[in-house]
C-alpha cells in the first residue's frame, strides 16, 4: 500500500513490523509519557462547569487535556453524546498521545476530574495516577447555574423521554422501584427542574462526595472558585485569574 501511495504522489512510508509495533509504541509512550507533566486538576459537582472552564483556560493560552472531548462522552451515566459513538480504544490512545506530545513540560496542563473510565474508555494507569497526586482546583457552582447548564447540556434526552426513562433504569439498584417510578413520572410530566435538582441531591452529588476526596487527596488543599454565572464573560474571567496565579 505504501508503493501505491508514494506512485500517486502521496509522502507514504512503511511502518517496521506494522500495526503492531505501532500500537506497541503508543502503549509504552502512554505508559511513561504522562508522568512527565504537571497537571492542574479541575475538581466540581456535576454541572459545576468544568467542561466550560477548560475550554475558556484553552481560549485564554492555557494547556488543556479535555479527555472526555477525546472520548466523546460526559463521563455519566446519561454522559453518552447524542447521535456519536465512542470511539475504540486503541483510537481514543493514539489521539490521547498525539494530545500529549504537543504539550510543553515547562507548562501545567489543565485537566478535568476524571474516574478510571470515561463511558466504556480507559485512562492509562500512568495518566489516572498522575492526575489523582496532582494539586485541584475546585468549582463551588451555585445550585441554579448548575440547574441551568444541564438542562441546557441535556435537551438531547429532554427531547426523548423514553429513552431518558430507560437510561435511569441503571440506576435502580442505588434506589429502588419507587424513586425511579417518581423520576419517570417526573419525566412524563416534563418537569425535567424537578428531576435534575433530585438526581443531583440523591445521586451524583453524594456520590462526587465520597468519591473526590478519595481519589484526589490534594483536593482539601484547593483553591475554591465560587460560580455564580456561567456565561463565556465569567468563565473567561475565572481562567485568566488560574492562570495568573
Amino acid at each position: 500500500m505504501s508503493i501505491i501511495l508514494a506512485q500517486v504522489g502521496w509522502s507514504a512510508h512503511k511502518l517496521e513490523g506494522g500495526y503492531k509495533a505501532y500500537r506497541r509504541e503508543v502503549l509504552s509512550q502512554l505508559d511513561n509519557l504522562p508522568a512527565q507533566f504537571n497537571y492542574r486538576v479541575v475538581c466540581g459537582a456535576t454541572g459545576s462547569g468544568k467542561s466550560r472552564l477548560l475550554d475558556a483556560l484553552a481560549t485564554n493560552g492555557a494547556q488543556v487535556l479535555d479527555l472526555e472531548s477525546l472520548a466523546q462522552h460526559r463521563g455519566s451515566v446519561l454522559g453518552g453524546l447524542p447521535n456519536q459513538a465512542q470511539p475504540a480504544q486503541k483510537n481514543f490512545d493514539s489521539q490521547l498521545l498525539l494530545a500529549l506530545q504537543k504539550f510543553d513540560v515547562a507548562r501545567p496542563i489543565y485537566v478535568e476530574a476524571e474516574s478510571k473510565k470515561i463511558g466504556k474508555l480507559a485512562l492509562p494507569t500512568s495518566l489516572y495516577k498522575a492526575m489523582h497526586s496532582a494539586p485541584c482546583v475546585l468549582l463551588a457552582t451555585s445550585m441554579e447555574a448548575r440547574l441551568a447548564l444541564l438542562l441546557a447540556d441535556y435537551q438531547h434526552l429532554i427531547a426523548a423521554p423514553q429513552k431518558l426513562i430507560a437510561l435511569l433504569q441503571v440506576l435502580h439498584s442505588f434506589h429502588g422501584k419507587k424513586r425511579i417510578e417518581h423520576w419517570q413520572a417526573l419525566i412524563l410530566a416534563k418537569d425535567f427542574h424537578s428531576l435534575v435538582a433530585e438526581l443531583l441531591a440523591l445521586h451524583y452529588d453524594p456520590g462526587y462526595a465520597r468519591s473526590q476526596g478519595l481519589h484526589y487527596p490534594q483536593l482539601n488543599q484547593a483553591e475554591t472558585l465560587a460560580i455564580n454565572d456561567i456565561s463565556p464573560t465569567a468563565l473567561s474571567r475565572a481562567a485568566q485569574h488560574l492562570i495568573r496565579r
